[in-house]
């Protein structure tokens, strides 16, 4: 089906809307920012302790220093997801005229066990193509000459007269065994993307379904497979009107890592490095609110009108069309 006009669907129902979508994602995008630089903070501030505990008598402060930033670092990288699929959510109630409000945003945490359970089973979905992609890439590895490189590579590792201490610490066995396995990494990377691709688009609607009115993660997924199935090509094109937005995106992320490229250039400013480092990362906050301000509602809305059309021309379970 073609999932044209959803754009101009999206810009009604945003002018109708009770609650500003700008506002709403200036809320959802600065929420996460604001963890975001509080963490950095932290992480700053906990290695500069860390560094300052040195010795035996240092050690359970230092220890307990590293526990407190692995744990900020997990506890962010589990909540984000929660938070993202939020802001899906209120997509889906702007295209559908709904009440929405800053508490949407939090629809996430609120269904909380199917969300993760379907994002656990996503991932161990992508784990399962990805080991088996990488099983098909050394197969197809061993019928080509890339095949006997790899061998004479692995030979020291697998030579009993040579101690795995050896090993660990000759870098010249280590480097020819990553440049012969090279080939298997490129094909496996091919591989990967061929299937990963067209799978990632197959699941698309399952994370719109969980919120949406799916019981649970499986539900959801066999949702998705169903609404997609042949219209993988027009979610593509419908991806293709954003190219702008997801180009201006990935420019301002490469802002934030600016005193690195600096670095690389050969390029020294008079300023020390930490002031370098949260210039350009003060600069990156302030492109990503105004990115997310100015476009991201719109975005997600199209998405949301797009999941309407998908969800009202998908085909019904064989069960029901017998009965």
């Amino acid at each position: 089906m073609r999932l044209r006009g959803t754009q101009d669907d999206a810009t009604r129902s945003l002018a109708s809307a009770t609650y500003n979508g700008k506002t709403l994602a200036l809320i959802h995008t600065g929420a996460a920012l604001a963890v975001s630089f509080a963490l950095t903070l932290c992480n700053l501030l906990l290695s500069n302790g860390i560094a300052n505990t040195g010795g035996l008598s240092g050690i359970g402060t230092r220890t307990m220093l590293q526990a407190t930033q692995s744990v900020l670092s997990i506890a962010s990288t589990v909540a984000l997801p929660f938070w993202q699929i939020g802001f899906l959510y209120a997509g889906i109630c702007y295209a559908r005229n709904e009440d929405v409000h800053p508490g949407t945003l939090l629809e996430g945490f609120r269904r909380f066990g199917p969300v993760l359970r379907l994002f656990l089973l996503e991932m161990a979905i992508f784990v399962g193509v990805g080991i088996a992609c990488l099983n098909a890439a050394g197969f197809l590895i061993m019928l080509t000459p890339f095949f006997d490189t790899m061998a004479q590579a692995l030979e020291p590792v697998f030579s009993t007269s040579v101690s795995a201490e050896t090993l660990l610490n000759d870098p010249a066995i280590t480097q020819a065994i990553v440049q012969a396995a090279i080939p298997m990494y490129v094909l496996f990377g091919v591989l990967f993307l061929l299937v990963s691709i067209p799978l990632s688009y197959r699941l698309r609607m399952a994370q719109f379904a969980i919120m949406d009115d799916a019981p649970g993660a499986l539900a959801a997924i066999a949702k998705s497979l169903r609404m997609m199935r042949g219209n993988c090509l027009s979610l593509f094109r419908a991806d293709l009107r954003f190219w702008w937005f997801y180009g201006l995106k990935i420019l301002v992320a490469i802002v934030a890592y600016g005193d690195i490229l600096l670095g690389l250039a050969g390029v020294t400013l008079p300023v020390s490095q930490e002031v370098l480092y949260f210039g350009f990362y003060g600069l990156y906050i302030v492109l990503e609110l105004g990115l997310s301000w100015r476009f991201a509602a719109h975005v997600q809305t199209t998405y949301g009108h797009c999941y309407d059309k998908l969800k009202a021309n998908m085909p019904k379970p064989k069960m029901l069309i017998e009965n």
